[in-house]
């Protein structure tokens, strides 16, 4: 008996879920976030549990996930659909040559697709700092 009323059902809104999805619905268009900057947003225990969330809304193509490949001295150089696609050497523009890519240039960010609702005010996408063009 105890046991039943301790677990939630699988009907039963997930409060993280509703936190990350009201994230992604006040984002502006183009706003980007890290695992990091959404556990910070929505002020989460556990980054594994906001892993798991952002992996369902990604699949159900709620959101996008972008593998993108940083340069070393500033700067998106490409972006990827997934961490398959990367290849072992690319052009950085902002050095003029070709960089071997390392795990520390290769940044993993999610962005809305689906998730709708108003852009979020001028305020709070400069308090977040997340955009990136």
């Amino acid at each position: 008996m105890f046991w039943r009323k301790s677990h939630r059902s699988v009907n039963d809104p997930d409060p993280l879920r509703e936190r990350i999805v009201g994230v992604f619905r006040n984002a502006e268009a183009g706003e980007m976030f890290t695992l990091d900057d959404l556990a910070d947003e929505v002020r989460a225990e556990k980054k594994d549990r906001v892993a798991f969330v952002l992996g369902q809304l990604a699949s159900s193509n709620l959101i996008d996930q972008v593998v993108r490949i940083m340069s070393p001295v500033g700067g998106g150089i490409q972006e990827y659909p997934s961490i398959d696609n990367i290849p072992d050497a690319i052009y950085d523009p902002f050095q003029l040559k070709e960089i071997e890519v390392e795990p520390s240039l290769v940044k993993v960010f999610f962005r809305k697709t689906r998730i709708g609702g108003g852009a979020a005010s001028d305020s709070q996408s400069s308090r977040r700092g997340h955009a990136l063009v």
